[in-house]
């Protein structure tokens, strides 16, 4: 205001809030995308110039070794060289991974599942002079983003809390459902699940904090490649969610990353329904023409504790599912069958109940004919080769639905 009382200039600051925090505005948004897209042009033509320098490093030390057959000293010597060259085929391996960007395809996941996993493999490396607290939200935690990814994201928060504790502290992690930002139109917010992960290490300035997702900028020394919360910045940003870091020096680091939870998900629940062996044994009927393949899922889900019951062709299974389509909890078909097709399948299971939960498998999950049938009101998709924990998690997921 002027010395009058009037409006002399009006300044406008339009900043990104994601519930009560203000995070970043959009033009810093807009300059963190742009580093990370440059980040990865730089990681394809790093990636793509040192393998071809590694894989004469390795060819020679390969010839080197066998050409030292009666000389053991030496021949270790070049052993070493070429572990080295193996060791940095897989840095070069990471970065080309990172820089070449490919489509996502987001499936439903259970983000307490995702983080039970990373826990479970790596809770051995835990130095003992760690303390890990584990506060999961009773039942599903229910996100959208790819398995292997959402895995990734749990991994370097890991590695990083770890890091951050060289003479140990308290490590918690913790999914909770929070409200999401307001947009200002007096709609309801979307929900998000949060994931978060606290430590009681070093902490940071609010200098470093800063630059924490910026490509390359790490406070370690050695190999660190100063990517792992750069990568976990743009996946998250991907899946339309955000990531939020706080700390101090002397007081650690907590680090949230917030995922919207999908439309119509079911949040939190029996936690005993998500467990495989429910109240009553559940009964999964497999259709399939490959007798290793059928044979091998129904031995996986009945060491889940489901019973199984199995198809070799389209016709089989229609004439099992009449008879007994009460007692079936579940259906999980081929897609590609010889005799009726598993999208003929799935049209005549679904004339006999129109509620029949089906679980599409395909060894290409993104094809036309299973976005059509899941358009129609397939319940999942299990992509060939089967992980058994994405089987049991999507079997889980389909039955209690």
């Amino acid at each position: 205001m002027d010395e009058y009382g009037r409006v002399a200039a009006l300044y406008v600051f339009n900043q990104l809030v994601r519930g009560d925090n203000p995070v970043q505005t959009e033009r810093e948004e807009d300059l963190m995308h742009h580093s990370i897209a440059m980040a990865r042009r730089m990681s394809i033509r790093t990636a793509h110039d040192f393998n071809n320098i590694i894989a004469v490093v390795q060819g020679y030390s390969s010839i080197l070794q066998n050409r030292l057959e009666h000389d053991p000293e030496n021949r270790q010597l070049a052993g070493f060289i070429e572990a080295a060259g193996a060791e940095a085929l897989e840095l070069t391996t990471w970065f080309s991974g990172f820089g070449n960007r490919r489509d996502r395809h987001p499936v439903q996941l259970d983000l307490n599942q995702a983080v039970g996993r990373c826990l479970s493999e790596h809770r051995g490396t835990l130095p003992s002079e760690i303390d890990l607290q584990v506060a999961p939200l009773e039942g599903t935690a229910p996100v959208t983003a790819e398995e292997a990814q959402l895995e990734q994201i749990c991994l370097h928060l890991w590695e990083n809390a770890i890091d951050a504790m060289p003479h140990g502290g308290s490590l918690h992690w913790e999914t909770s459902l929070v409200p999401g930002p307001q947009d200002g139109s007096g709609e309801p917010a979307t929900s998000y699940m949060r994931l978060r992960v606290k430590d009681t290490g070093t902490g940071m300035d609010e200098a470093t904090r800063s630059q924490v997702f910026e490509p390359f900028f790490t406070t370690k020394a050695g190999r660190f490649r100063g990517l792992g919360l750069t990568a976990v910045y743009d996946a998250v940003r991907a899946y339309q969610g955000w990531v939020q870091v706080t700390s101090s020096p002397d007081e650690g680091t907590c680090v949230d990353v917030h995922l919207p939870v999908p439309t119509g998900a079911v949040v939190g629940g029996d936690e005993g329904a998500n467990q495989g062996v429910a109240s009553g044994t559940r009964r999964v009927m497999i259709v399939g023409d490959e007798s290793m393949i059928r044979i091998m899922l129904g031995e996986m889900l009945k060491s889940m504790g489901y019973e199984a019951t199995l198809a070799s062709n389209g016709e089989e299974a229609v004439e099992t599912y009449r008879k007994s389509h009460a007692e079936i909890d579940a259906v999980i078909l081929d897609l590609k069958m010889t005799g009726i097709s598993g999208v003929e399948t799935f049209q005549l299971l679904r004339q006999l109940n129109s509620k029949a939960k089906i679980i599409i498998s395909s060894g290409d999950p993104h094809s036309q004919d299973v976005r059509d049938l899941m358009a129609q009101g397939a319940s999942g998709v299990l992509a060939k080769p089967f992980r058994p924990n994405h089987l049991e998690e999507v079997v889980q997921q389909v039955i209690a639905s």
